[in-house]
């Protein structure tokens, strides 16, 4: 068969070969960026104070939210026994870990779930949490135990 000068017949293979060669280095663009989502520079918002109920237990509840944030950031309590709940919100896993408080973490918690986690604090001071998925999207708070 003949075609006329300066046409070609274009082959399916030819087409997908072509289709490879400019996607694979878009997708590739995409996926080595460096940028993060824009909720990664949200501030950190919320500050509780928790007190001791009839029982003695300081109930407090940390929203994970769609932003890769925790509400409250911080949270304020006593020495004592704490019942932490984690509730999820947004379509995105998350969990809460405690860098020096292993008792208190509670493992990754599915979009729409919550868990919780109780513990007993003995020591003040400043206990830095973190959603070991997010971090670096800086989803970070703190629990600051007073006496």
């Amino acid at each position: 068969m003949t075609y006329p000068e300066g046409s070609l017949p274009v082959s399916a293979r030819f087409v997908r070969l072509l289709a490879a060669c400019v996607a694979v280095p878009l997708l590739l663009a995409t996926a080595c960026s460096n940028r993060q989502p824009i909720q990664a520079g949200a501030p950190q918002r919320g500050d509780v104070t928790v007190t001791p109920g009839p029982d003695g237990v300081q109930d407090v509840t940390v929203r994970a939210t769609a932003e890769f944030r925790f509400v409250p950031a911080t949270v304020h309590a006593k020495v004592g026994r704490i019942h932490l709940t984690l509730r999820i919100q947004g379509g995105t896993p998350h969990n809460l870990t405690f860098d020096t408080l292993d008792a208190a973490s509670i493992p990754t918690t599915s979009a729409g779930r919550t868990r919780s986690s109780d513990f007993t604090v003995s020591t003040p001071g400043r206990y830095r949490f973190v959603c070991t998925i997010h971090e670096s999207l800086n989803q970070t708070g703190a629990l600051v135990v007073s006496r």
